[in-house]
């Protein structure tokens, strides 16, 4: 189709997309899990932008950073979340730092924030490395392993002992007890958070399904497992410990935060630590698998900054910051493969936002679509849809434009975990071929894209071979 050039203020009914059904809208019209790919295919199909809409509501759909970054820079005044996902969020005790708008917002952004700085990153890199080589030498003696079980196994693991662990509860006797509960939990509470998230209408709020009775109870079981670390953190926190040692759930207990708000933030915490990581690893171990020039060029680069024998390495900030073809890796399977392809967002206010074709008025209400992982691949891109790491370590100008290489968003509401996502997705990789070389099962299936809560692999199974 001729892409069209948008005057100011084109009424929204003149835009190009796919033609709504009476009352769903455009719903029925994208598959379970295909919601990112459909996006993206009309896209291709029709124009940058386009509408399409979800129910009665007619949403802008654009992939342009002009119109991505003016949405992302203003959150969280300008736009919010959209309706009905903060309610969801609300519903089932995730309206933390994730969800929350406004001053609650604002507050919550500040500590947090603070909570996963460097600094703390730094004191946290003993327990890193610890789960990290137990994680990777149970991987080693499975040898075939499922990659996205495994690396949601690590991410959990470095996650729950971020968020529950310091030096005081290490010694508890009773945190591996409940961080295994949790996990438990855990893996029964966000499948069906996702599952809710797709559905086109709110069933749970009309019957009490096995499904809904499942959330539920995990709920509850998460919610008497962190009543018991919050009691402990209390004793922590009123003992006058050093508050540089703090875990990050005595981080916010310290902060003077509600326990209805302390459970909001360690649910988004295990959530985003959890699954976007996971998935980030997950990706990265079936494309390493396909290449070995490239695991000989990651193992070679840990054994010049880390040194030959992994048993022995002593982990530094400052020394994982020189794994670059670790970093290349990470960034160029977030470009192809970010968590978050699309985002929805509402207008709290009337906008005119700026996009390469004109400008487009958005009024108060209205929602808005924006593709990243399209800006990502298109022409911003110097390696465009394939997997081209060296892009990231030997080009003198950057492998994808800043603005349009947004894998942790962008604007005020940027992600506060990127960094301890990075230096914990380079550690493992550099320890899981330190001493394996890893390729794909014989006869392996094609890897598809789920959207879930986040866009997760279809399975990939991986065989470790001992070098």
């Amino acid at each position: 189709m001729k892409e069209q050039i948008l005057p100011y203020a084109v009424p929204l009914h003149e835009y190009p997309g796919p033609k709504p059904k009476p009352i769903v809208g455009n719903l029925l019209d994208i598959p379970s899990g295909k919601l990112h790919e459909t996006f993206e295919n009309w896209l291709d199909q029709y124009a940058d932008p386009f509408q399409i809409h979800l129910m009665a509501s007619p949403c802008i759909v654009s992939s342009d950073i002009n119109f991505i970054n003016y949405a992302l820079k203003e959150r969280p005044k300008g736009f919010k979340r959209s309706t009905r996902l903060s309610a969801l969020m609300n519903e089932i005790g995730m309206n933390g730092v994730f969800a929350a708008e406004g001053e609650d917002w604002e507050r919550q952004r500040k500590i947090i924030a603070d909570a996963l700085k460097p600094a703390r990153i730094k004191q946290f890199l003993p327990q890193l490395q610890s789960i990290t080589k137990n994680t990777v030498a149970k991987m080693e003696a499975e040898k075939s392993i499922d990659a996205l079980l495994w690396t949601q196994r690590f991410t959990i693991a470095v996650t729950t002992a971020l968020t529950f662990e310091s030096p005081s509860t290490r010694s508890s006797h009773n945190l591996s007890e409940s961080t295994e509960a949790l996990q438990t939990h855990l893996r029964v509470f966000f499948p069906r958070v996702a599952a809710r998230m797709q559905a086109i209408i709110p069933w749970w709020r009309l019957w009490k399904t096995p499904g809904a009775r499942a959330i539920e109870n995990a709920s509850h079981g998460i919610r008497n497992i962190l009543a018991g670390l919050l009691a402990h953190g209390r004793e922590v926190v009123n003992s006058n410990a050093d508050e540089s040692e703090y875990s990050f759930l005595e981080f916010l207990l310290a902060a003077g935060f509600s326990d209805d708000v302390i459970f909001a933030n360690a649910l988004t915490m295990l959530l985003a630590g959890e699954d976007t990581t996971a998935n980030t690893l997950s990706w990265a171990l079936y494309y390493l698998a396909q290449d070995q020039n490239l695991q000989n060029q990651l193992r070679q680069e840990a054994v010049g900054v880390l040194g030959s024998d992994c048993d022995q390495w002593t982990l530094q900030l400052d020394t994982i910051a020189q794994l670059k073809w670790h970093e290349a890796v990470v960034n160029e399977v977030l470009r192809l493969k970010s968590a978050a392809p699309a985002m929805i967002m509402e207008a709290n206010e009337p906008h005119k936002i700026p996009h390469e074709k004109g400008t487009i008025s958005i009024e108060e209400g209205q929602k808005i679509i924006i593709l990243t992982r399209k800006a990502a691949i298109g022409k911003h891109s110097q390696a465009k849809n394939t997997f081209q790491p060296h892009v990231w370590v030997e080009s003198d100008s950057p492998a994808v434009d800043p603005k349009a290489f947004l894998p942790f968003g962008g604007g005020p509401r940027f992600c506060p975990g990127r960094y301890l996502s990075l230096v914990e997705s380079k550690v493992f990789l550099a320890y899981v071929l330190a001493n394996n070389k890893i390729r794909l099962a014989t006869n392996h299936p094609e890897v598809h894209e789920v959207s879930l809560f986040t866009m997760t692999p279809t399975d990939i199974n991986v065989i470790m071979e001992p070098i």
